[in-house]
């Protein structure tokens, strides 16, 4: 994945995120032991069924057998971060976490606390690399590591991982984005991790600006936080009436201000500062709700309604504080609120309509909704309303053309040229609704996943080596896909958010 507005980035302030990598990997691919497949797994944080909560993996890379309490406690460090950082701390219930702790012969990361020049061995390769361009001063807080490798174990020890996290060992300061976010163990460097967990879950562009002027992707306009229609704004219902367009730089309400996507005019972000512009900030309302509405496309606002006699359940995920509303309904007349409904004797068609009413989210607010009904009398519970959940497919380049599970989807002959191919990922619905659709550069190894309609092309991948591309992962709905189409075509190299 090219890196090329990123790479510029890395000279600014320690605490404004430069350099994220987009999801570089660390050179060098170390094949994989027996004991790194089956590492130690110890669960930092359980909140419910796996099926309906997003699975978080984070692997520890630079910690050898001396350092694995270190790795439960710098760990821990980050999840209580994490847990006080909003949006995520209202919905950290929505998470389950698991560490795995990878041992590696040395700690630490190449070129990092043990001195620049200095390799490491370690099972994940973690590198600090130089982002700057030549012409400038190096900086090395691009911390890397091997994504393949990363991926792999993290597969093995937790199938149901939907999000793969690295801890690295190393004492300076330091991380990147991208396909899995990686952050070192200085304590500052959890920012880094909490500011990608913003790319990962809300989709969300960056906002910082460093005088970038090369043209802007075509998918721009797909990301909630920024725009280059100013005609034309995503954000709206956050805007107060009276509020200048675009807003001057001293006004304190949320608006419409110049400089973000690495360009200093010409794109807009919704306030001065956030979390996506300087890691010393909280995410703003718009990059909230981005965030809010994207982990509700992995998790359902119910988990169960089961029937015990006369009384019917609901089991759900709580947020902090817990905003749902909940109302029961008894052959369509109003019955109550709450978790629990008891039953009137005799045959009846009840429904429960649960809904996240959080102050969070203003649009599309229809995904943190759920319709749940049940006929007394032994009928089976049926959902009619349902978030989309997920499912992993993967893409696999042949002679022939490319294939999902062994099904041919599409027949291209190869392009000519490995360096110069833009590929795209469609899917459609059966009712003829776009899934989604994104340009992909070059990849070896791709995780991506479904957003929505609105956010079209969350696909994120990154190059693994210098290889020609050879399969992809991609996340889409469980919902049947009626035409899903991968091609290649050449195309000119735009640069490719994290």
């Amino acid at each position: 994945m090219n890196r090329t507005p990123k790479a510029a980035l890395a000279a600014v302030a320690l605490l404004c995120l430069t350099a994220c990598g987009g999801g570089s990997s660390a050179p060098g691919p170390v094949p994989l032991t027996e004991a790194s497949l089956s590492a130690p797994v110890e669960a930092l944080q359980v909140s419910g069924d796996p099926a309906n909560r997003i699975n978080l993996v984070l692997l520890g890379d630079g910690y050898r057998e001396a350092d694995q309490a270190k790795l439960t406690q710098d760990a821990r460090a980050w999840l209580a971060a994490f847990r006080q950082t909003a949006p995520f701390s209202n919905y950290a219930n929505y998470f389950n976490i698991k560490l795995v702790h990878l041992v590696s012969a040395e700690d630490g990361a190449a070129n990092g606390m043990h001195g620049l020049g200095t390799p490491r061995a370690t099972v994940l390769g973690a590198t600090f690399q130089n982002a700057n361009p030549a012409g400038q001063a190096p900086d090395y807080r691009l911390l890397v590591v091997d994504n393949a490798r990363a991926l792999a174990v993290a597969l093995a020890r937790a199938p149901e991982c939907t999000r793969v996290l690295v801890l690295v060992n190393d004492t300076n300061y330091g991380g990147s984005g991208g396909t899995i976010p990686v952050f070192s163990a200085n304590p500052a460097s959890c920012a880094i991790a909490l500011h990608e967990f913003g790319h990962a879950f809300g989709g969300l562009a960056d906002e910082y600006a460093c005088g970038d002027t090369s043209p802007l992707p075509a998918s721009l306009e797909a990301f909630p936080n920024v725009t280059a229609q100013p005609g034309s704004i995503k954000w709206a219902a956050w805007i107060n009436p009276g509020t200048p367009l675009p807003t001057p730089a001293f006004c304190p309400d949320l608006g419409l201000f110049e400089g973000a996507y690495y360009h200093d005019t010409g794109v807009f972000r919704p306030r001065p500062s956030c979390r996506m512009r300087c890691l010393t900030d909280t995410f703003c309302e718009v990059c909230s709700e981005a965030i809010v509405r994207s982990i509700y496309n992995q998790v359902r606002p119910v988990d169960t309604l089961t029937a015990d006699g006369g009384t019917l359940t609901l089991t759900r995920p709580v947020p902090l504080p817990d905003t749902f509303r909940i109302a029961w309904t008894v052959d369509g007349e109003a019955a109550g609120t709450g978790d629990r409904l008891t039953l009137p004797a005799g045959t009846h068609q009840v429904s429960a309509r649960v809904v996240d009413a959080t102050p969070l989210v203003r649009t599309g607010a229809d995904r943190l909704a759920d319709v749940r009904t049940w006929t007394s009398g032994g009928a089976s519970v049926q959902a009619d309303v349902l978030p989309a959940r997920h499912r992993v497919v993967q893409v696999i380049r042949t002679p022939a053309g490319f294939q999902v599970a062994g099904e041919t989807i599409v027949d291209l002959p190869l392009p000519a040229e490995p360096d110069t191919p833009a590929w795209t990922v469609s899917a459609v619905d059966p009712e003829g609704r776009m899934l989604f659709r994104a340009g992909i550069e070059d990849p070896t190894l791709l995780r991506g996943e479904f957003q929505h309609a609105e956010a079209t092309d969350r696909i994120q991948g990154s190059r693994l080596d210098g290889s020609r591309p050879v399969s992809f992962l991609v996340r889409l709905p469980v919902i049947e896909a009626d035409h899903l189409e991968v091609a290649a075509n050449p195309g000119p190299r735009h640069p490719t958010p994290d």
